[in-house]
Protein backbone atom coordinates (compact mmCIF):
# COMPACT_ATOMS: atom_id res chain seq x y z
CA UNK A 1 0.00 0.00 0.00
CA UNK A 2 0.95 3.53 -0.21
CA UNK A 3 0.76 6.61 1.31
CA UNK A 4 -1.41 9.16 -0.07
CA UNK A 5 -0.12 12.72 -0.38
CA UNK A 6 -2.56 15.47 0.11
CA UNK A 7 -3.56 17.28 -3.55
CA UNK A 8 -1.79 20.74 -4.06
CA UNK A 9 -4.61 23.78 -4.02
CA UNK A 10 -7.26 21.62 -2.65
CA UNK A 11 -6.49 21.89 1.36
CA UNK A 12 -8.39 23.90 3.44
CA UNK A 13 -6.76 26.64 5.18
CA UNK A 14 -5.81 25.23 9.10
CA UNK A 15 -4.92 27.84 12.04
CA UNK A 16 -2.22 26.06 14.27
CA UNK A 17 -3.69 24.09 17.16
CA UNK A 18 -1.76 24.81 19.60
CA UNK A 19 -0.49 27.77 22.09
CA UNK A 20 1.34 25.86 23.81
CA UNK A 21 2.18 28.80 26.15
CA UNK A 22 -1.22 30.55 25.94
CA UNK A 23 -3.26 26.83 26.96
CA UNK A 24 -0.63 26.65 29.66
CA UNK A 25 -1.27 30.46 30.65
CA UNK A 26 -4.68 29.69 30.72
CA UNK A 27 -4.26 26.63 33.16
CA UNK A 28 -2.37 29.00 35.79
CA UNK A 29 -4.13 29.67 38.75
CA UNK A 30 -5.11 32.71 40.68
CA UNK A 31 -3.47 32.89 44.36
CA UNK A 32 -5.36 31.23 46.96
CA UNK A 33 -5.18 31.98 50.58
CA UNK A 34 -4.14 28.90 51.92
CA UNK A 35 -4.09 29.70 55.68
CA UNK A 36 -8.14 28.73 56.26
CA UNK A 37 -7.32 25.25 53.97
CA UNK A 38 -3.99 24.69 56.30
CA UNK A 39 -5.76 24.95 59.81
CA UNK A 40 -8.06 21.83 58.58
CA UNK A 41 -4.76 19.47 58.69
CA UNK A 42 -2.78 17.71 61.20
CA UNK A 43 0.38 19.39 62.83
CA UNK A 44 2.60 17.11 60.63
CA UNK A 45 0.87 17.43 57.18
CA UNK A 46 0.70 21.73 57.83
CA UNK A 47 4.51 21.57 58.58
CA UNK A 48 5.29 19.77 55.47
CA UNK A 49 3.24 22.25 53.26
CA UNK A 50 4.35 25.04 54.74
CA UNK A 51 8.08 23.51 53.94
CA UNK A 52 7.24 23.09 50.39
CA UNK A 53 6.10 26.89 50.02
CA UNK A 54 8.97 28.10 51.66
CA UNK A 55 11.81 26.29 49.47
CA UNK A 56 12.50 26.39 45.67
CA UNK A 57 14.52 23.72 45.65
CA UNK A 58 13.34 20.74 43.52
CA UNK A 59 15.05 18.25 45.39
CA UNK A 60 14.27 19.79 48.50
CA UNK A 61 10.66 19.84 47.70
CA UNK A 62 10.68 16.01 46.95
CA UNK A 63 12.00 15.01 49.90
CA UNK A 64 9.49 16.67 51.92
CA UNK A 65 6.73 15.72 49.14
CA UNK A 66 7.50 12.01 50.13
CA UNK A 67 7.46 12.91 54.01
CA UNK A 68 4.09 13.94 53.52
CA UNK A 69 3.05 11.36 51.65
CA UNK A 70 4.50 8.88 54.07
CA UNK A 71 2.57 10.91 56.61
CA UNK A 72 -0.84 10.74 54.63
CA UNK A 73 -0.49 6.85 54.67
CA UNK A 74 -0.06 6.92 58.51
CA UNK A 75 -2.68 9.20 60.02
CA UNK A 76 -5.62 7.14 60.39
CA UNK A 77 -8.27 10.47 60.81
CA UNK A 78 -7.03 11.60 56.69
CA UNK A 79 -11.02 12.19 56.11
CA UNK A 80 -12.11 13.64 53.07
CA UNK A 81 -11.99 17.04 53.95
CA UNK A 82 -8.78 16.69 54.88
CA UNK A 83 -7.79 15.69 51.67
CA UNK A 84 -9.67 18.59 50.01
CA UNK A 85 -7.72 20.68 51.77
CA UNK A 86 -4.52 19.25 51.28
CA UNK A 87 -5.70 18.70 47.69
CA UNK A 88 -5.95 22.39 47.44
CA UNK A 89 -2.32 23.18 49.02
CA UNK A 90 -0.56 21.13 46.60
CA UNK A 91 -2.37 22.65 43.61
CA UNK A 92 -1.51 25.85 44.68
CA UNK A 93 1.71 25.22 45.77
CA UNK A 94 2.71 23.10 42.43
CA UNK A 95 0.78 24.96 39.89
CA UNK A 96 3.89 25.63 37.86
CA UNK A 97 4.28 22.24 37.60
CA UNK A 98 1.54 21.97 35.72
CA UNK A 99 2.32 25.21 33.72
CA UNK A 100 5.68 24.63 32.61
CA UNK A 101 6.58 22.66 29.55
CA UNK A 102 7.07 19.11 30.16
CA UNK A 103 7.97 17.11 27.98
CA UNK A 104 11.82 17.44 27.10
CA UNK A 105 12.49 18.55 24.08
CA UNK A 106 15.56 15.77 22.95
CA UNK A 107 12.92 13.34 23.85
CA UNK A 108 15.10 10.69 22.64
CA UNK A 109 17.57 11.08 25.35
CA UNK A 110 16.69 9.17 28.37
CA UNK A 111 18.26 11.10 30.83
CA UNK A 112 16.17 14.15 29.49
CA UNK A 113 12.92 11.78 29.70
CA UNK A 114 14.46 10.89 33.48
CA UNK A 115 15.01 14.36 34.75
CA UNK A 116 11.26 15.53 33.17
CA UNK A 117 9.95 13.61 36.37
CA UNK A 118 12.20 14.25 38.72
CA UNK A 119 10.01 17.21 39.99
CA UNK A 120 7.87 17.12 43.55
CA UNK A 121 4.76 15.85 41.42
CA UNK A 122 5.53 12.86 40.58
CA UNK A 123 6.88 11.70 43.78
CA UNK A 124 2.71 11.33 44.49
CA UNK A 125 2.82 9.48 41.45
CA UNK A 126 5.88 7.28 42.42
CA UNK A 127 4.41 6.61 45.57
CA UNK A 128 1.22 5.31 44.27
CA UNK A 129 3.42 2.97 41.78
CA UNK A 130 5.30 1.43 44.63
CA UNK A 131 2.55 1.26 47.28
CA UNK A 132 0.53 -2.61 46.72
CA UNK A 133 -2.97 -2.87 45.44
CA UNK A 134 -3.96 -4.96 48.63
CA UNK A 135 -2.63 -1.72 50.51
CA UNK A 136 -5.41 -0.17 52.25
CA UNK A 137 -3.55 3.10 52.46
CA UNK A 138 -3.52 3.29 48.75
CA UNK A 139 -6.67 4.67 48.63
CA UNK A 140 -5.75 7.35 50.67
CA UNK A 141 -3.47 8.47 47.83
CA UNK A 142 -5.81 7.61 45.24
CA UNK A 143 -8.50 10.14 46.80
CA UNK A 144 -6.31 12.83 47.06
CA UNK A 145 -5.04 12.59 43.40
CA UNK A 146 -8.63 12.51 42.62
CA UNK A 147 -9.43 16.02 44.73
CA UNK A 148 -6.43 17.36 43.00
CA UNK A 149 -7.64 16.58 39.76
CA UNK A 150 -10.61 18.30 40.13
CA UNK A 151 -8.91 21.51 40.70
CA UNK A 152 -6.05 20.59 38.28
CA UNK A 153 -7.42 18.72 35.57
CA UNK A 154 -3.93 18.79 33.68
CA UNK A 155 -2.83 16.27 36.24
CA UNK A 156 -4.42 12.85 34.27
CA UNK A 157 -1.92 13.37 31.18
CA UNK A 158 0.99 14.47 33.94
CA UNK A 159 0.23 10.82 35.26
CA UNK A 160 0.10 9.15 31.85
CA UNK A 161 3.33 10.85 30.88
CA UNK A 162 4.65 9.20 33.74
CA UNK A 163 3.58 5.34 33.63
CA UNK A 164 5.22 5.83 30.34
CA UNK A 165 8.96 7.38 31.57
CA UNK A 166 9.04 5.71 34.64
CA UNK A 167 11.11 2.43 34.06
CA UNK A 168 9.23 0.78 36.77
CA UNK A 169 5.94 0.82 35.60
CA UNK A 170 6.70 0.70 32.17
CA UNK A 171 4.32 -0.99 29.77
CA UNK A 172 1.96 -0.79 33.11
CA UNK A 173 -1.36 1.71 33.09
CA UNK A 174 -3.29 -0.40 36.09
CA UNK A 175 -2.33 3.10 38.51
CA UNK A 176 -4.30 5.27 35.64
CA UNK A 177 -6.91 3.19 35.55
CA UNK A 178 -6.81 2.92 39.41
CA UNK A 179 -6.70 6.66 39.05
CA UNK A 180 -9.97 6.51 37.10
CA UNK A 181 -12.12 4.40 39.45
CA UNK A 182 -11.68 6.81 42.07
CA UNK A 183 -13.15 10.12 40.40
CA UNK A 184 -16.58 10.35 40.77
CA UNK A 185 -18.89 10.18 38.00
CA UNK A 186 -16.08 9.56 35.08
CA UNK A 187 -15.60 6.04 33.60
CA UNK A 188 -12.11 5.41 31.88
CA UNK A 189 -13.08 6.40 28.49
CA UNK A 190 -14.43 9.31 29.18
CA UNK A 191 -11.25 10.18 31.50
CA UNK A 192 -8.73 9.23 29.16
CA UNK A 193 -10.08 10.81 26.01
CA UNK A 194 -10.47 14.10 28.20
CA UNK A 195 -6.88 13.96 29.44
CA UNK A 196 -5.69 13.39 26.30
CA UNK A 197 -7.44 16.35 24.71
CA UNK A 198 -5.80 18.75 27.24
CA UNK A 199 -2.39 17.31 26.54
CA UNK A 200 -2.79 17.70 22.26
CA UNK A 201 -3.78 21.47 22.97
CA UNK A 202 -0.91 21.82 25.82
CA UNK A 203 1.61 20.09 23.68
CA UNK A 204 1.14 17.94 20.70
CA UNK A 205 4.61 16.38 20.99
CA UNK A 206 4.08 14.74 24.31
CA UNK A 207 0.70 13.56 22.71
CA UNK A 208 2.00 11.99 20.34
CA UNK A 209 5.11 10.18 22.08
CA UNK A 210 1.94 9.08 24.31
CA UNK A 211 -0.09 7.62 21.32
CA UNK A 212 1.41 4.34 21.08
CA UNK A 213 1.34 3.00 24.68
CA UNK A 214 -2.48 4.39 24.35
CA UNK A 215 -3.59 2.19 21.91
CA UNK A 216 -1.67 -0.51 23.64
CA UNK A 217 -2.27 -0.36 26.67
CA UNK A 218 -6.44 0.61 26.40
CA UNK A 219 -7.00 -1.24 23.10
CA UNK A 220 -10.79 -1.37 23.98
CA UNK A 221 -11.35 2.06 24.19
CA UNK A 222 -8.46 3.33 22.02
CA UNK A 223 -8.81 1.31 18.91
CA UNK A 224 -10.83 2.22 16.16
CA UNK A 225 -12.09 5.34 18.27
CA UNK A 226 -13.05 7.95 15.63
CA UNK A 227 -12.84 10.65 18.84
CA UNK A 228 -9.29 9.93 19.24
CA UNK A 229 -8.41 9.50 15.80
CA UNK A 230 -9.59 13.15 15.24
CA UNK A 231 -7.39 14.11 17.81
CA UNK A 232 -4.21 12.87 16.48
CA UNK A 233 -5.41 13.99 12.84
CA UNK A 234 -6.17 17.51 13.27
CA UNK A 235 -2.49 18.42 14.95
CA UNK A 236 0.20 16.35 13.88
CA UNK A 237 2.37 17.56 11.39
CA UNK A 238 4.70 15.91 8.78
CA UNK A 239 7.46 14.37 10.82
CA UNK A 240 4.31 13.43 13.65
CA UNK A 241 2.56 11.18 10.57
CA UNK A 242 5.98 9.63 9.69
CA UNK A 243 6.36 8.49 13.19
CA UNK A 244 3.27 7.09 13.70
CA UNK A 245 3.50 5.11 10.07
CA UNK A 246 6.80 3.93 11.14
CA UNK A 247 5.13 3.09 14.63
CA UNK A 248 2.65 0.58 12.54
CA UNK A 249 4.84 -0.72 10.57
CA UNK A 250 7.21 -2.12 13.04
CA UNK A 251 4.32 -3.29 14.59
CA UNK A 252 3.95 -1.36 17.58
CA UNK A 253 0.87 -0.01 17.21
CA UNK A 254 -2.84 -0.85 16.00
CA UNK A 255 -5.39 1.78 15.42
CA UNK A 256 -8.26 -0.02 13.30
CA UNK A 257 -10.32 -2.98 13.64
CA UNK A 258 -12.94 -4.58 11.70
CA UNK A 259 -16.38 -3.56 13.43
CA UNK A 260 -15.67 0.01 13.88
CA UNK A 261 -13.74 0.70 10.52
CA UNK A 262 -17.02 1.59 8.71
CA UNK A 263 -18.08 4.25 11.73
CA UNK A 264 -14.22 5.39 11.21
CA UNK A 265 -14.86 6.33 7.43
CA UNK A 266 -18.14 7.62 8.07
CA UNK A 267 -17.05 10.02 10.90
CA UNK A 268 -13.73 11.32 8.87
CA UNK A 269 -16.36 12.43 5.82
CA UNK A 270 -17.21 15.85 7.95
CA UNK A 271 -13.14 16.63 8.50
CA UNK A 272 -10.90 18.73 7.24
CA UNK A 273 -9.13 18.01 3.77
CA UNK A 274 -5.55 17.00 5.38
CA UNK A 275 -7.04 14.91 8.07
CA UNK A 276 -8.70 12.90 5.93
CA UNK A 277 -5.01 12.18 4.13
CA UNK A 278 -3.55 11.82 7.11
CA UNK A 279 -5.97 9.48 7.86
CA UNK A 280 -6.21 7.29 4.75
CA UNK A 281 -2.31 7.58 4.84
CA UNK A 282 -2.34 5.50 8.89
CA UNK A 283 -4.86 3.47 7.19
CA UNK A 284 -2.82 2.06 4.28
CA UNK A 285 0.02 1.70 6.50
CA UNK A 286 -2.21 -0.65 8.25
CA UNK A 287 -2.82 -2.88 4.72
CA UNK A 288 -6.34 -3.19 5.79
CA UNK A 289 -8.35 -5.63 3.21
CA UNK A 290 -9.98 -3.52 0.75
CA UNK A 291 -13.48 -5.61 1.87
CA UNK A 292 -13.64 -3.36 4.94
CA UNK A 293 -13.51 -0.56 2.29
CA UNK A 294 -15.68 -1.38 -0.01
CA UNK A 295 -19.16 -0.73 2.07
CA UNK A 296 -18.14 3.27 2.00
CA UNK A 297 -18.37 3.63 -1.68
CA UNK A 298 -21.54 4.10 -2.29
CA UNK A 299 -21.49 6.94 0.07
CA UNK A 300 -18.88 9.26 -1.43
CA UNK A 301 -20.56 11.51 -3.90
CA UNK A 302 -18.45 13.62 -6.38
CA UNK A 303 -17.13 16.35 -5.63
CA UNK A 304 -18.20 16.98 -1.84
CA UNK A 305 -16.47 13.38 -0.58
CA UNK A 306 -12.62 13.85 -3.22
CA UNK A 307 -10.34 12.98 -0.57
CA UNK A 308 -12.05 9.43 -0.07
CA UNK A 309 -12.49 8.96 -3.00
CA UNK A 310 -9.04 9.74 -4.71
CA UNK A 311 -8.00 7.64 -1.66
CA UNK A 312 -9.61 4.54 -2.41
CA UNK A 313 -9.28 4.79 -5.93
CA UNK A 314 -5.18 4.65 -5.31
CA UNK A 315 -6.31 1.65 -3.14
CA UNK A 316 -7.99 -0.36 -6.16
CA UNK A 317 -5.31 -0.13 -7.94
CA UNK A 318 -3.09 -1.53 -6.01
CA UNK A 319 -5.68 -4.50 -6.10
CA UNK A 320 -6.67 -6.84 -8.50
CA UNK A 321 -10.35 -6.51 -9.49
CA UNK A 322 -12.66 -8.89 -7.69
CA UNK A 323 -16.27 -9.80 -7.99
CA UNK A 324 -17.06 -7.00 -4.46
CA UNK A 325 -14.87 -4.16 -5.84
CA UNK A 326 -16.00 -4.65 -9.47
CA UNK A 327 -19.69 -4.78 -8.37
CA UNK A 328 -19.13 -1.69 -6.01
CA UNK A 329 -17.40 0.42 -8.71
CA UNK A 330 -20.46 -0.27 -11.57
CA UNK A 331 -23.10 0.80 -9.37
CA UNK A 332 -22.00 4.28 -9.34
CA UNK A 333 -23.64 6.70 -11.75
CA UNK A 334 -21.98 6.52 -15.62
CA UNK A 335 -23.44 9.29 -16.76
CA UNK A 336 -22.38 11.69 -14.00
CA UNK A 337 -19.07 13.72 -14.60
CA UNK A 338 -17.44 11.70 -11.78
CA UNK A 339 -14.30 10.24 -12.77
CA UNK A 340 -14.07 7.14 -10.60
CA UNK A 341 -15.43 4.75 -12.13
CA UNK A 342 -14.07 5.33 -15.57
CA UNK A 343 -10.53 5.73 -14.22
CA UNK A 344 -10.41 2.75 -12.26
CA UNK A 345 -12.07 0.38 -15.00
CA UNK A 346 -9.41 1.70 -17.76
CA UNK A 347 -6.50 0.71 -15.26
CA UNK A 348 -8.30 -2.60 -14.92
CA UNK A 349 -8.52 -3.31 -18.54
CA UNK A 350 -4.95 -2.50 -19.40
CA UNK A 351 -3.48 -4.66 -16.31
CA UNK A 352 -5.90 -7.49 -15.63
CA UNK A 353 -7.69 -7.54 -19.10
CA UNK A 354 -9.06 -11.14 -18.72
CA UNK A 355 -9.98 -10.81 -15.32
CA UNK A 356 -11.92 -7.92 -15.92
CA UNK A 357 -13.24 -9.44 -18.95
CA UNK A 358 -14.44 -12.38 -17.02
CA UNK A 359 -15.88 -10.84 -14.37
CA UNK A 360 -18.13 -7.99 -16.19
CA UNK A 361 -19.53 -11.10 -18.12
CA UNK A 362 -20.39 -12.07 -14.96
CA UNK A 363 -22.23 -9.51 -14.19
CA UNK A 364 -24.02 -9.03 -17.47
CA UNK A 365 -24.82 -12.53 -17.63
CA UNK A 366 -26.46 -12.82 -13.83
CA UNK A 367 -28.56 -9.41 -14.81
CA UNK A 368 -29.95 -11.43 -18.17
CA UNK A 369 -30.14 -14.51 -16.79
CA UNK A 370 -32.06 -13.90 -13.31
CA UNK A 371 -35.88 -13.98 -13.12
CA UNK A 372 -37.45 -10.81 -12.95
CA UNK A 373 -38.61 -11.45 -9.60
CA UNK A 374 -35.81 -12.35 -8.04
CA UNK A 375 -33.94 -9.33 -8.99
CA UNK A 376 -36.71 -7.12 -7.68
CA UNK A 377 -36.33 -9.20 -4.36
CA UNK A 378 -32.83 -9.00 -4.47
CA UNK A 379 -32.82 -5.38 -4.77
CA UNK A 380 -35.83 -4.88 -1.75
CA UNK A 381 -32.66 -6.89 0.46
CA UNK A 382 -30.15 -4.71 -0.55
CA UNK A 383 -28.52 -7.45 -2.35
CA UNK A 384 -28.58 -6.52 -6.43
CA UNK A 385 -25.95 -6.11 -8.40
CA UNK A 386 -25.60 -3.16 -11.04
CA UNK A 387 -27.90 -3.51 -13.90
CA UNK A 388 -27.51 -4.06 -17.12
CA UNK A 389 -28.21 -0.57 -18.52
CA UNK A 390 -25.90 0.74 -15.58
CA UNK A 391 -22.90 -1.53 -16.66
CA UNK A 392 -23.40 -0.43 -20.69
CA UNK A 393 -23.54 3.05 -19.99
CA UNK A 394 -19.77 2.43 -18.03
CA UNK A 395 -18.36 0.39 -20.55
CA UNK A 396 -19.85 3.32 -23.82
CA UNK A 397 -18.02 5.68 -21.48
CA UNK A 398 -14.80 3.05 -21.35
CA UNK A 399 -15.09 2.37 -25.60
CA UNK A 400 -14.62 6.05 -26.23
CA UNK A 401 -11.43 6.47 -23.79
CA UNK A 402 -9.63 3.20 -24.98
CA UNK A 403 -7.39 3.90 -27.62
CA UNK A 404 -7.43 0.07 -28.56
CA UNK A 405 -10.75 -2.72 -28.50
CA UNK A 406 -8.60 -5.13 -26.97
CA UNK A 407 -10.54 -5.27 -24.13
CA UNK A 408 -13.43 -5.35 -26.40
CA UNK A 409 -12.74 -8.16 -28.41
CA UNK A 410 -12.21 -10.24 -25.70
CA UNK A 411 -13.86 -13.51 -26.48
CA UNK A 412 -16.58 -13.21 -22.89
CA UNK A 413 -17.09 -9.72 -23.76
CA UNK A 414 -18.06 -10.07 -27.04
CA UNK A 415 -20.19 -13.33 -26.28
CA UNK A 416 -21.47 -11.27 -23.26
CA UNK A 417 -22.90 -8.06 -25.18
CA UNK A 418 -24.46 -10.33 -27.71
CA UNK A 419 -26.18 -11.97 -25.15
CA UNK A 420 -27.42 -8.73 -23.93
CA UNK A 421 -28.41 -7.13 -27.51
CA UNK A 422 -30.84 -9.67 -27.62
CA UNK A 423 -32.14 -8.54 -24.27
CA UNK A 424 -32.18 -4.78 -25.16
CA UNK A 425 -35.23 -2.86 -26.25
CA UNK A 426 -35.26 -0.75 -29.31
CA UNK A 427 -34.21 2.70 -27.60
CA UNK A 428 -31.25 0.64 -25.86
CA UNK A 429 -30.13 -0.61 -28.88
CA UNK A 430 -30.17 2.21 -30.58
CA UNK A 431 -28.75 4.39 -27.44
CA UNK A 432 -25.77 1.84 -27.27
CA UNK A 433 -25.21 1.35 -31.01
CA UNK A 434 -21.93 2.21 -30.84
CA UNK A 435 -20.81 0.16 -28.63
CA UNK A 436 -22.76 -3.27 -30.20
CA UNK A 437 -21.31 -2.05 -32.92
CA UNK A 438 -18.15 -3.50 -31.86
CA UNK A 439 -19.50 -7.15 -32.26
CA UNK A 440 -20.02 -6.51 -35.84
CA UNK A 441 -16.13 -6.57 -36.61
CA UNK A 442 -15.84 -10.23 -35.10
CA UNK A 443 -15.70 -13.25 -36.44
CA UNK A 444 -16.63 -16.41 -34.20
CA UNK A 445 -18.09 -14.72 -31.27
CA UNK A 446 -19.07 -18.20 -29.93
CA UNK A 447 -15.92 -19.55 -29.95
CA UNK A 448 -12.70 -18.78 -27.19
CA UNK A 449 -9.57 -17.74 -29.29
CA UNK A 450 -5.88 -19.01 -28.81
CA UNK A 451 -3.95 -17.09 -26.29
CA UNK A 452 -1.95 -15.55 -28.83
CA UNK A 453 -4.68 -14.06 -30.48
CA UNK A 454 -8.62 -12.91 -30.52
CA UNK A 455 -9.73 -12.98 -34.15
CA UNK A 456 -11.01 -9.84 -35.80
CA UNK A 457 -12.78 -9.62 -39.13
CA UNK A 458 -9.98 -7.66 -40.79
CA UNK A 459 -7.52 -10.77 -39.48
CA UNK A 460 -9.56 -13.29 -40.81
CA UNK A 461 -9.65 -11.32 -44.23
CA UNK A 462 -6.09 -11.57 -44.36
CA UNK A 463 -6.06 -15.28 -43.74
CA UNK A 464 -8.55 -15.58 -46.35
CA UNK A 465 -6.67 -14.34 -48.71
CA UNK A 466 -3.85 -16.46 -47.96
CA UNK A 467 -5.94 -19.48 -48.20
CA UNK A 468 -7.25 -18.22 -51.38
CA UNK A 469 -4.10 -18.34 -53.05
CA UNK A 470 -3.31 -21.76 -51.88
CA UNK A 471 -6.38 -23.09 -54.40
CA UNK A 472 -9.52 -22.26 -51.80
CA UNK A 473 -10.93 -19.16 -53.36
CA UNK A 474 -14.44 -21.51 -53.78
CA UNK A 475 -14.83 -22.07 -50.22
CA UNK A 476 -14.22 -18.22 -49.25
CA UNK A 477 -16.82 -17.42 -52.20
CA UNK A 478 -19.36 -19.59 -50.61
CA UNK A 479 -18.46 -17.98 -46.92
CA UNK A 480 -18.40 -14.08 -48.04
CA UNK A 481 -22.17 -13.56 -47.64
CA UNK A 482 -22.41 -16.15 -44.35
CA UNK A 483 -23.31 -15.15 -40.72
CA UNK A 484 -21.21 -16.24 -37.93
CA UNK A 485 -23.46 -19.39 -37.21
CA UNK A 486 -22.74 -20.99 -40.55
CA UNK A 487 -19.24 -19.91 -40.30
CA UNK A 488 -18.78 -22.00 -37.18
CA UNK A 489 -20.52 -24.60 -38.38
CA UNK A 490 -18.49 -24.74 -41.94
CA UNK A 491 -15.50 -25.18 -39.34
CA UNK A 492 -17.10 -27.59 -37.53
CA UNK A 493 -17.76 -29.79 -40.69
CA UNK A 494 -13.66 -29.54 -41.94
CA UNK A 495 -12.56 -32.36 -39.37
CA UNK A 496 -15.00 -34.57 -41.38
CA UNK A 497 -14.08 -34.33 -44.40
CA UNK A 498 -10.58 -35.09 -43.47
CA UNK A 499 -12.10 -38.25 -41.72
CA UNK A 500 -14.12 -39.52 -45.00
CA UNK A 501 -11.12 -39.00 -47.04
CA UNK A 502 -9.18 -41.49 -44.67
CA UNK A 503 -11.81 -43.73 -44.30
CA UNK A 504 -11.40 -43.98 -48.40
CA UNK A 505 -7.58 -44.51 -48.01
CA UNK A 506 -7.66 -47.86 -45.79
CA UNK A 507 -10.60 -49.45 -48.04
CA UNK A 508 -8.24 -49.06 -50.59
CA UNK A 509 -5.21 -50.63 -48.58
CA UNK A 510 -7.52 -53.27 -47.24
CA UNK A 511 -8.46 -54.06 -51.45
Amino acid sequence: MICIPAPIGKLKKQEPKVCKQNTKEKAKQDDVDLSPYLEQLDFELKEAVLQIQGTRDSEQQCEVMDKLIETLIKDDDFDADMSAALATCLCQLLNEQFTNQLFPEEYEDEEAIEDSIGTSLFVIFRNLCQTPEEDPSRQQILQLLGDMHQRQPRLGYHLLYFLKANKICEDNMTHYKDFCKSLDGKDLAGCLLSDLQLCQEDDVHLFCYLIPDIYCQFASIAVGNPELLNLIVSCVDGVQLQELVCHVMQGNLVMFRKDSFLSVLNASLEWETFEQYCLWTLISAHTIPVDYILPILPKLEFPQHAEPLTSLLLILKQNCPSEESLSCVLRRDGRSADPFALSILRYWSQEHEDKLAELVTMQLTRQTTTPRKQRLRDKQQGKSGPGVVQILYHLEQLRKTLKSTSFFSHYLVQHSLQQVQLTCTDGQKAKFSDLFSLMEDIDDVGMKPSSSTRSLRGTARTTKTSMQSGGRSKVKSSEKDSDSESSDDEEIMKPKSKKRKKASLVGSDSD
